[in-house]
């Protein structure tokens, strides 16, 4: 039994203090209301532990919410793909301006896909996902995805580790009119100028999911040169292949790999006729070469619609058709996109 005198002594000023350290100690525990509230962490998944440079994964963030209880408005999901500078370039940046060279980040954009039925605890998960792009230039080794979930309440930061594996591709020598390999100086502000649009197309996405599903190819047919290829162009310009070619005979017709809005059709310098579709959350596929466009810029088009028809226009060996994905501003390996289980 408690001495009675003993708890006489205690003044209620040294009750408040203790009650007050309680909840200090409980809110340090808690860090973040997001999790508390939340029921539990978020868990995030990549598609596969390893992924060569210039492939293409994805992630999945599953966050629980209890029945009952409604799901925060403002949540939001954010992730950052982070990676070291290569030996060479950290030693070119420290020789150049005197410091440590900084990691390099690759952002990635989500987009909530399903609200997933309550489990035998009444608990569903909001699921958010996004694409993740390797860029070809990407060190093998370790690599790190940061994923931020937070809404008004708090954040939470997962740390998510895979291995980035080498694509092993191959090489080529081609043979291709020696003005698009070495351009007259006249064409040099043409070309500057279509870079900087071509560069502003893959920055001025939709927030918005066009596709569904897995992509398809544009045509059916042999694939006469496959992305990464390492090039040589007339034994002096090196170069590595951002696409995949299909074999096409002038006048093939050419289909969108998915639903998309037509963010550029034009004539460009090194890819002839080109159209750029815009899928939503910055994915972006590129049909080259052609010989005819049939869309333009602003619609909306299907899988079922001309985009155009083949040809060998641009710098080129011969008729076929270059498909080229664009993911977050970053040139991947087309074929990722037609894998059976893409979000």
């Amino acid at each position: 039994m408690m001495d009675k005198e003993w708890f006489g002594r205690i003044s209620w000023k040294k009750v408040l203090f203790f009650l007050f350290l309680g909840v200090l100690v409980n809110c340090q525990s808690t860090p973040h209301v997001l999790q508390k509230r939340q029921v539990g962490s978020p868990l995030a998944e990549i598609s596969s532990p390893e992924l060569p440079n210039g492939g293409l994964g994805w992630v999945t963030v599953r966050i629980p919410v209890r029945d009952g209880e409604q799901a925060a408005a403002s949540l939001e999901v954010n992730a950052h793909l982070v990676g070291t500078l290569s030996g060479e370039e950290k030693s070119q940046t420290e020789e150049t301006h005197g410091r440590a060279a900084k990691p390099k980040y690759v952002e990635l954009l989500f987009f909530e896909s399903a609200l997933t039925p309550s489990d035998e605890q009444g608990v569903r998960s909001r699921v958010f996902q996004a694409f993740l792009p390797i860029p070809y230039d990407r060190a093998p080794g370790a690599a790190q995805l940061l994923v931020t979930v937070k809404d008004t309440s708090g954040s939470v930061q997962l740390e998510v580790p895979f291995q980035v594996v080498e694509g092993k591709y191959s090489s080529e020598k081609l043979r291709v009119d020696p003005s698009r390999v070495h351009p007259k100086k006249k064409d040099l502000p043409r070309i500057a100028q279509e870079v900087k649009e071509v560069g502003a197309v893959y920055k001025n996405f939709e927030r918005k999911k066009f596709w569904q599903g897995p992509f398809v190819l544009p045509i059916r047919s042999e694939v006469t040169s496959e992305f990464g290829t390492r090039r040589l162009y007339n034994g002096a310009l090196k170069g590595f292949h951002s696409g995949l070619d299909l074999r096409a005979a002038v006048g093939t017709p050419i289909y969108p790999a998915a639903q998309g809005r037509v963010a550029l059709a034009k004539d460009l310098f090194f890819t002839g006729n080109t159209v750029i579709l815009d899928h939503g959350y910055g994915v972006m596929t590129l049909y080259a070469h052609m010989s005819e466009l049939k869309v333009k810029v602003g619609d909306l088009i299907s899988p079922k619609q001309l985009v155009g028809l083949s040809g060998k226009t641009g710098r080129v060996n011969g008729p076929h058709l270059h498909w080229q994905a664009v993911i977050d501003g970053v040139k991947v390996n087309p074929v990722g996109l037609t894998q059976d289980q893409v979000p």
